[in-house]
């Protein structure tokens, strides 16, 4: 076989040389890390978790342009290019960050594994991937033969122990998780090259190729995974309705959209969907104070979905045991209602930028809350985030939770969580994750 020792420096030297650079003196949405996080690790691992972070960042706020750049073939200088145009100052704290198109690369597929896999893992294929040949999973480019034979490599590592990969692309860079995951990982590398084969590359980029080979695969997966739903209704408030007839259906593309439908209900809050008899569970439209819309019906069983997304929420549940009380409560009722439902995804609403604030009064959740628009923001607290999982671990393989999607900015007119303008960039981003996830 041939030998390709240090095969990893020269396709480095063969990247688009220009290194991405993004500069910001103003506050961000990404957090500074916390040093109760890196104190165990070394500069170089700050600097991982750095640039992770920021592919976190413009993952979220750019998904689509994101996605196209993945889409083409990987290690080109096409693909260096599109990657070099991603960057956002709102996604950096302060100073710059510069990398090479190949690092960052690695980072926002680890961003999206930890998005689409971060709760259960991917279904892998039974066989590991030769990226070196064709037809490949999911819908991107082939790489460019030098990084198509390191995915190889990638792939087999991850069939051969893929409980430690998942675990290796979701730890925290310098972890002692992370440290654990690669050393058990060492022990199949062997098992993983030709004879006379060697390969060298730095923890970091072997992070990036495992991900890579991860999401690839396992987004395939859930391709298909996602097209055996037959019917997918969205249960929700006004202002779900609002974001959902805002273009959600555009992004889930023709063939997709026609397996979705929804309910809408005005003053629906988690409590009223516990309620079998309240006027959210109205089978036909109605008006007035407390209206239900309803949206075109899916193309087939319309009347039996196999999938609820419930976007869940009130403004008056203070604690995290009053959502958790509510929650499973309005699960009762879903699953009398539902009950060919095989999946039930929970949604928080959508957040402010940074699950910060817009109001400017920074109101908390509490009492007389839910009908009054003056007291209501688009903050999440942490105890709602935690009342979700808590909720959702009872229920294993039936029950999960949506990501937490957020604005692109605060409506230009604060009027509860209305997001007026910003409904169609919300839409945009919600359907392009459920056009590739389950």
């Amino acid at each position: 076989m041939k030998r390709i020792t240090a095969l990893l420096l020269a396709l480095l030297a063969a990247l688009p040389s220009a290194a991405q650079s993004v500069t910001r003196d103003e506050p961000s949405i990404i957090p500074r890390a916390r040093s109760a996080t890196i104190d165990r690790t070394s500069n170089g691992d700050v600097a991982r978790a750095a640039i992770d972070e920021f592919a976190g960042c413009i993952l979220g706020r750019r998904r689509k342009p994101t996605l196209e750049a993945l889409a083409l073939p990987s290690g080109s200088m096409e693909q260096g290019k599109a990657l070099g145009s991603l960057g956002a100052k709102q996604c950096i704290a302060s100073g710059e960050l510069q990398f090479s198109a190949y690092t960052f690369r690695g980072s926002l597929y680890t961003a999206l594994v930890r998005t689409q896999f971060g709760r259960k893992a991917a279904s892998l294929g039974p066989e590991p991937v030769d990226f070196t040949k064709q037809p490949l999973p999911g819908d991107g480019s082939p790489p460019v033969p030098e990084v198509a034979t390191l995915l190889k490599f990638a792939s087999c590592v991850i069939h051969q122990d893929p409980e430690n990969a998942r675990n290796a692309i979701l730890a925290l860079a310098g972890s002692p998780i992370e440290d654990a995951a690669l050393a058990e990982l060492a022990k199949v590398y062997g098992q993983c090259l030709y004879a006379d084969q060697t390969l060298r590359f730095s923890r970091g980029v072997l992070k990036g190729l495992l991900a890579e080979a991860y999401y690839r695969e396992g987004s395939a997966s859930s391709g298909t995974a996602a097209a055996a739903f037959v019917c997918t209704e969205v249960l929700g408030m006004m202002t779900t309705g609002e974001w959902y007839n805002a273009g959600f259906d555009a992004a889930l593309g023709a063939e997709l959209s026609r397996k979705w439908q929804g309910r809408f209900a005005h003053y629906g809050y988690v409590m009223e969907y516990a309620k079998p008899d309240s006027h959210a569970w109205s089978p036909r439209s109605l008006g007035g104070v407390n209206s239900v819309s309803l949206s075109a019906p899916c193309a087939e069983s319309a009347g039996a979905p196999d999938r609820i997304v419930y976007q869940a929420w009130s403004w008056e549940l203070a604690s995290e045991a009053a959502w958790v009380r509510n929650l499973e409560a309005a699960l009762t009722t879903i699953r009398q209602k539902r009950p060919s439902a095989r999946r039930i995804e929970l949604m928080t609403i959508v957040r402010c930028p940074g699950n910060e604030w817009c109001h400017p009064d920074k109101p908390p959740l509490g009492p007389d809350t839910d009908h009054n628009a003056t007291k209501q923001d688009c903050h999440v607290p942490a105890y709602v985030d935690s009342a979700f999982v808590k909720v959702a671990a009872r229920y294993p393989g039936l029950v999960t939770i949506a990501p937490k999607f957020e604005a692109h900015a605060c409506a230009a007119k604060i009027d509860g969580i209305h997001l007026g303008d910003q409904n169609r960039a919300v839409a945009t981003d919600i359907g392009n994750h459920y056009r590739t996830t389950p």
